[in-house]
């Protein structure tokens, strides 16, 4: 029974998996083209065309999806049945269509316009106003020899932020009516023939561009008018092409960093190293500022104890100095004394014996059994010995007053000493400062070089594309057609493209040259009467060719010689 069992289940998933094998599958190849006709003064409006290629015929019933889409009237080559709209997106579905192969189903509905277009043009320098209808735009410029056509392009508010459109200008004149004189921005291409001149840019648009191109006028149709040509504008809304680029530049940046510096990830470890060295001198340069600063404050406080001092030694040299003063006047006082003394006493020696004899009759007697004579000279010594103490002590005071010039000396060199500390600790500050500077700034380069560290990180390993972009991808992407049913259907999106249509200009320059013909009757003879009405016959016919094409011809030029060869043969016979 368990071999049985097993048996079943293998015949029951051998049959789904021939089920699956057995499920029909079809390729549809899918292109969106998104015409945005701008009039201006009259905004601009999209119609969106979608064409699908199925590569095997069958009969399938399946959904398309198309994003950036208004919601209103679908046209298509096979009849929908039916059709949802919401948000934007809009969802076509078909249900058991029959489909050949290589033949393709169109449909088309109402779009977002997706590019905000401006036109601004100018003759001479002055704004043009223009008139616009029915694809036309008419100006009246008189005379004008030069016209500046600018474009002014930017992404709608539907577009994401950090979506880059590839846009492509082009242009293409007839040089014998203009010809390209000045651009705002060189063309990345420009031919020149005969009888056509292509120019075109190519640009990335994330943000406002602006073009500008002046034209020389060189000539005029037969009507008077300059026709200046539309550029041609289209935009990819592809974001394969944006993810390729963003990718090989990222490679390339890589390849170009790996080439110049190494290997990325040595160059951060040395980074790396290079920061924390910076910040082991910020470190210690921080704490040199410290120990100059410190330096600073023990310089000044040697100063100000100096200058105490000074203040000190000043105050006891004056002290000293008034001193002096007073022991000089007590000196001379004592010198005037002694010498008076000194007089006194050889007046008295000179007279001693006359004194003595009358001392005796007094019957004196002297202390010591002295004689007056004997005491005399005895005063006399001591003066002599108080003298010579006396001039011991003027020499002291000499000796005094050189100290005193060496001590006001010293306290200048002193002074001198405190005023040059004071400066070392400002010096010492300065250096502090300087180099309490010098480590913020290491520090500062360690903290850059940290975030860039940081930022180098995140670069290497973090979502190489932006987020907008992501978002369009996903959003452009999901167009997908839908199978209903069991059909498998494999979905490729081709192309998605809007291609931008402006306005033909004609500018008014003249009048027309037919009315350049006399109005005065010409004589009444019967073969000039028929010849000329032969030639306005076929100056007519000429008109009329020229008035039904809508572009320029390659034999204008042609034309306008045979115009030119009526009109002398009109003159002439109005001559004859």
């Amino acid at each position: 029974m368990a071999r049985i069992r097993w048996v079943l289940l293998l015949l029951i998933f051998l049959n789904l998996i021939a089920g699956a094998l057995a499920q029909p599958q079809v390729t549809v190849r899918k292109n969106i083209l998104r015409v945005q006709k701008v009039t201006p003064g009259h905004g601009s409006s999209t119609e969106v065309s979608v064409t699908l290629l199925f590569e095997s015929e069958g009969v399938y019933s399946f959904t398309d999806n198309l994003v950036f889409a208004e919601c209103g009237s679908v046209t298509s080559t096979a009849p929908a049945s039916g059709y949802f709209c919401r948000d934007g997106r809009l969802r076509v579905s078909w249900l058991n269509l029959s489909v050949s192969s290589g033949e393709p189903l169109k449909y088309t509905a109402p779009g977002v316009s997706l590019l905000e277009v401006s036109l601004v043009v100018s003759a001479e320098g002055q704004p043009l106003q223009l008139s616009c209808e029915a694809g036309y735009c008419r100006g009246v410029a008189p005379g004008v020899r030069e016209v500046n056509y600018t474009i002014i392009l930017s992404p709608s508010s539907v577009i994401p932020e950090g979506v880059q459109l590839p846009v492509s200008i082009s242009w293409s004149i007839d040089p014998a009516f203009l010809y390209p004189i000045a651009f705002s921005e060189n063309p990345q291409s420009l031919r020149e023939s005969g009888t056509e001149i292509s120019f075109q840019w190519s640009v990335f648009l994330s943000g406002t561009y602006k073009l500008s191109v002046v034209f020389e006028v060189r000539g005029e149709n037969p009507w008077g008018e300059v026709l200046v040509p539309a550029p041609t504008i289209t935009a990819s809304l592809d974001p394969r092409l944006q993810l390729s680029l963003i990718e090989s530049y990222r490679s390339l940046m890589a390849s170009f960093m790996e080439r110049s510096l190494g290997n990325l990830t040595e160059m951060r470890n040395n980074i790396t190293k290079l920061r924390d060295l910076l910040l082991n001198l910020s470190a210690q340069l921080e704490e040199q500022s410290a120990m100059l600063a410190s330096a600073a404050g023990a310089a000044d406080q040697a100063s100000d104890a100096i200058s105490v001092a000074v203040y000190q030694l000043s105050s006891a040299a004056q002290t000293i100095e008034s001193a002096e003063s007073a022991l000089k006047r007590g000196l001379e006082n004592a010198s005037n004394a002694l010498k008076l003394a000194r007089e006194l006493a050889q007046r008295a020696l000179e007279n001693a014996e006359e004194l003595e004899r009358e001392f005796s009759k007094l019957n004196i007697t002297w202390v010591g059994n002295y004689t007056f004579s004997e005491l005399v000279n005895q005063a006399k010594s001591t003066l002599t010995t108080m003298q010579s103490q006396l001039g011991s002590y003027e020499n002291l005071l000499a000796q005094y007053s050189i100290a005193k010039g060496s001590l006001y000396t010293g306290v200048n060199e002193l002074r001198v000493a405190a005023s040059q500390l004071r400066k070392l600790g400002n010096m010492l500050r300065e250096g502090s400062r300087g180099m309490a500077q010098l480590a913020k700034g290491f520090r500062e380069a360690a903290e850059l070089i940290d975030s860039t560290i940081l930022k180098l990180a995140s670069s290497l390993e973090a979502q190489p594309y932006p987020e907008g972009l992501l978002e369009f991808n996903r959003t452009i992407t999901s167009q997908v057609v839908e199978p209903i049913g069991e059909v498998s259907v494999k979905s490729e999106l081709m192309s998605d493209v809007v291609y931008v249509s402006l306005p033909l200009l004609k500018l008014k320059r003249s009048e027309p040259q037919a009315l350049t013909l006399p109005s005065y009757a010409a004589p009444r003879r019967s073969g000039l009467a028929l010849e000329l009405a032969a030639l306005l016959l076929v100056a007519a016919a000429t008109y009329a060719v020229l008035s039904k094409s809508n572009k320029r011809a390659r034999g204008s030029e042609q034309m306008l010689a045979e115009i030119r060869q009526l009109r002398e043969r009109l003159s002439r016979l109005e001559v004859e």
